[in-house]
């Protein structure tokens, strides 16, 4: 399967440069028993990157309604301060 961020549920849309899927991470972040995928968008709002997470669903490969996106601000950082944010993802 090909994502991009103009994919169906997938947050966001297709910019020049975000470098969606830089880093991928598959795993099962809910504990529901479903794989999850977790993509970085490196260079996302240049250059403070974004991680968007689509949940695992038991009929198509992610769930088109549950995904959510974030930068660094949403999780309590200061802006323009941090660079390529969620590239290092850890499993």
């Amino acid at each position: 399967m090909f994502l991009t961020q103009d994919s169906p549920g997938v947050p966001d849309q297709v910019e020049f440069g975000d470098n969606f899927g830089l880093s991928l991470l598959a795993s099962d972040v809910n504990r529901d028993g479903r794989a999850d995928l977790t993509a970085v968008a490196g260079q996302e709002n240049d250059p403070e990157g974004a991680v968007s997470f689509l949940p695992g669903a038991s009929s198509t490969l992610y769930s088109t309604t549950a995904s959510t996106t974030f930068g660094p601000t949403r999780v309590g950082l200061p802006t323009r301060t941090y660079t390529a944010f969620g590239t290092h993802l850890a499993g």
